[in-house]
């Protein structure tokens, strides 16, 4: 009778250590989201400090995905309002800039404090107001290879970080006012060229094109001094946040999402990933939000874009993208697919680890302890 307590009190006494040590993993560092970008992600409507203690309902897009991701990730807003994808031109007696250049004195933390913070993850917002919209600099003269190969760079600076993080691509809003044309330039031709510098790195994409496409009530109106076409409403910085969330919750999934359906140049592309994931495929009607997921090369299924109210333009399907097969930002992959998911296999393989190696100790206590009292017995 004695020892069957003594054993009992052992295991529950493994029970507890076993949840304790899970509970300190899931109360461990907060994965970290850097969001970068121009007006879209912070514009000079919102002060330049403080970005992440705005009041609800005055909220940029980052606070409001911190709000919808929890405490388990620490959100940071470094857009800067003034940036430009496009590099290699002169700034005197100019607000534009290159992005990587950082940003203007007074305007708070852009490119510089977002490679210092490490990110694990990365949301690369909609650009277009600076590099061909409406602000462009009157220096540049707008090219779209020049703005792949400026894009392109921009993705692998942040490949190359430490931290290797996981790397979301945003389409960009519709300009102006959910046209396709802003001061002469398809905002649809940048999606293409977005699209194509996702697809060669295996990053996930973020449709902010078709939710705004044909919707000019998401976008400040005159009055009032930003309602040139090009900034959008509170309402707009939700959807924003909803579409960036949506990508994030499915790429923790088997596959990332690209729930652009309706939106231009959505042709399936094959996934670059090799050993496993989602793979790319069709989904949803042309011209319609997207419907339907697509079947990874790892059998399991990547769920569809949510519909969209928008009619898509150019007439082409939608597509899902499969991001599963790749590491947390790297394009480089191991023989058994993804090594590693958004928060969620860091955890888990930590915790197993963890258990495994405290119930192995709880085991050699027990059998040391086991044979002390062997003797006691024998002798009584």
């Amino acid at each position: 009778m004695l020892r069957g307590l003594e054993r009992l009190h052992i295991l529950l006494t493994a029970l507890v250590l076993v949840c304790a040590v899970r509970q300190a993993h899931a109360q461990g560092t907060p994965i970290k989201v850097a969001c970068i970008g121009e007006h879209t992600t912070h514009s000079h409507a919102f002060p330049a400090l403080n970005r992440e203690t705005q009041p609800v309902g005055m909220q940029e897009y980052p606070a409001i995905l911190q709000t919808k991701l929890g405490a388990g990730y620490q959100v940071r807003n470094f857009g800067d309002c003034c940036a430009t994808v496009i590099q290699g031109y002169s700034t005197v007696g100019l607000e534009n800039h290159p992005y990587v250049q950082g940003s203007n004195a007074g305007d708070g933390p852009g490119y510089i404090e977002s490679i210092a913070f490490l990110p694990d993850i990365v949301i690369i917002g909609s650009w277009g107001r600076h590099d061909w919209g409406l602000s462009k600099a009157s220096v540049t003269t707008w090219n779209l290879a020049k703005f792949q190969q400026d894009y392109d760079d921009l993705v692998v600076r942040y490949m190359n970080l430490s931290t290797h993080p996981r790397i979301f691509a945003s389409l960009p809003v519709p300009i102006l006012f959910g046209t396709d044309t802003d001061n002469g330039v398809l905002t649809s031709s940048v999606v293409t060229v977005i699209r194509t510098v996702a697809a060669k790195y295996n990053l996930p994409v973020v449709d902010l094109y078709a939710p705004f496409f044909g919707h000019m009530e998401l976008y400040k109106q005159p009055p009032d001094t930003e309602g040139e076409g090009e900034h959008v409403t509170n309402v707009g910085l939700g959807i924003i946040a909803d579409q960036v969330y949506a990508a994030m919750m499915a790429d923790r999934g088997d596959g990332g999402v690209d729930s652009g359906a309706g939106s231009p140049d959505a042709a399936a592309r094959p996934d670059a990933a090799s050993g496993g994931g989602g793979g790319a495929g069709a989904g949803g009607a042309p011209g319609s939000g997207g419907q339907a997921g697509a079947i990874g090369t790892g059998g399991a299924t990547a769920a569809g874009g949510a519909a969209s109210t928008t009619s898509g333009t150019g007439g082409a399907a939608g597509t899902v993208t499969g991001a599963g097969g790749s590491t947390k930002g790297a394009p480089a992959q191991t023989a058994n697919g993804c090594t590693c998911r958004v928060g969620v296999s860091v955890t888990r393989g930590t915790t197993r680890s963890a258990d495994f190696a405290l119930l192995g100790f709880l085991a050699i206590a027990w059998e040391r302890y086991r044979r002390r009292r062997t003797p006691l017995r024998r002798s009584s």
